[in-house]
């Protein structure tokens, strides 16, 4: 399962693992975002 939690991402590993998954929090490094206003044709 993949859970997008760009805020409140603590909450979400704990109610994840309270349900007997297993969560890790991945953070994207800032160069490897594209920036969505150079992409619009």
């Amino acid at each position: 399962m993949i859970a997008y939690c760009p805020e409140n991402y603590s909450e979400t590993k704990r109610a994840i693992e309270k349900a007997g998954g297993k969560a890790h929090i991945v953070n994207i490094a800032a160069g490897t975002q594209e920036d969505k206003k150079e992409n619009i044709v």
